[in-house]
């Protein structure tokens, strides 16, 4: 096995958060908000069972290939030459998603602190420390993610629960479900792209020190991905009201820059840009790990780390060019990519697991 290290369940529970919460968290709510209306809040709820359904199947994968990652067990069901191209393709996937998430980060700062700073100088800086966390292993990358939900975005959102509460107009939430529940389902399928990055789960797994309550561990996670995503939507709604959230690229961000108490104790946004910063240094390490584990298994390498520069070369290039603006960038994640998302990560490991089950169970019956 390419990688040695171990993680314990608690970490897959805070690592399986971060891979969704990661970007979701603040560039969500304006988007869910624009389908949804004042009914977003309630998207990540129908979304999250998308979710659930994800970490379920990529578990009893697990069960199935209980050493193996997506990229292995793909090439037992289907064959070398044919499971290869299988997860080759989702390879290119999560790499070209690592590309899509370099850029948000990127132009996040550059939005929020470093207007003057070329977006390549902080491309360059992110990706060196991904590259550096990414080469010590699966350990040290759960560890930071640890360190980072436990005290960073307890921070974060404890900040915003407690001092934005009092800016929170109900007449902006309700009546509920006023335009009917379509609206709300159309903001979970858009959401349910981004849940479906939990198929992510599927190559840590297979280090996991202790398998007995991996499946708890991991259905706790999604549901408090759902309760984070409840709570931004709701704060972003209910400050600035459906029309305003669903033009804000980043909801919460906003929420964070317009508390203000006594006109003394205001704007807490460099927290929740410090905050979320370190969320994307995390979701961007795991996808990155990911993808050079997944690489070097596809690619018969003994080593996964010599394969983790040309992964951040390759995802710095096509950072630079995925999207030609932020406009390009928010139709891409409001029109093709949910839809996209879905198929590839929610649809195809539900068709993968009904194959494995079938050929099992021939197997099994032949013997």
């Amino acid at each position: 096995m390419l990688e040695k290290g171990r993680i314990s369940s608690i970490q897959f529970y805070m690592v399986s958060i971060m891979i969704v919460i990661g970007t979701t968290i603040l560039f969500i709510p304006g988007l869910s908000v624009g389908l949804g209306g004042r009914d977003a809040w309630l998207a990540p709820i129908l979304a999250g069972l998308v979710g659930m359904l994800v970490m379920l199947v990529m578990i009893r994968l697990n069960k199935y290939f209980p050493e193996q990652t997506p990229v292995e067990y793909l090439q037992i069901l289907f064959g070398k030459w044919l499971g290869g191209i299988f997860a080759a393709y989702l390879l290119w996937a999560l790499l070209r998603f690592f590309a899509a998430m370099i850029r948000e980060g990127t132009d996040f700062i550059i939005t929020a602190a470093l207007s003057r700073t070329p977006a390549e100088v902080i491309t360059v800086l992110m990706l060196s420390v991904v590259f550096y966390v990414v080469r010590q292993g699966v350990e040290v990358i759960s560890r930071f993610t640890q360190f980072v939900v436990v005290i960073e975005l307890t921070q974060m959102v404890a900040s915003v629960l407690f001092f934005s509460s009092k800016d929170v107009e109900i007449s902006h939430l309700t009546p509920l479900f006023e335009k009917g529940f379509l609206p709300v389902l159309k903001s979970s399928f858009l959401l349910s792209g981004w849940f479906g990055e939990l198929i992510v789960v599927g190559f840590l797994l297979p280090f996991i020190r202790v398998r007995q309550g991996t499946a708890k561990a991991g259905l706790w996670a999604v549901a408090t991905i759902i309760v984070l995503l409840v709570i931004s939507n709701f704060y972003t709604i209910g400050v600035f009201g459906d029309v305003i959230a669903s033009r804000m690229q980043y909801g919460l961000y906003e929420v964070a820059r317009y508390i203000s108490i006594a006109e003394f104790f205001e704007r807490l946004d460099p927290i929740v840009m410090g905050t979320w910063i370190m969320l994307m240094f995390c979701k961007l390490a795991i996808f990155c790990y990911v993808i050079s584990l997944g690489m070097a298994q596809l690619l018969r390498f003994t080593d996964y780390r010599p394969l983790v520069s040309i992964v951040c070369v390759i995802a710095f290039t096509m950072s630079e060019h995925i999207f030609v603006n932020q406009g390009d960038m928010v139709h891409y994640f409001s029109i093709p990519y949910p839809p996209y998302g879905f198929l590839l990560e929610v649809v195809a490991p539900i068709l993968i697991l009904g194959f494995a089950m079938f050929r099992m169970r021939k197997e099994h019956q032949s013997v």
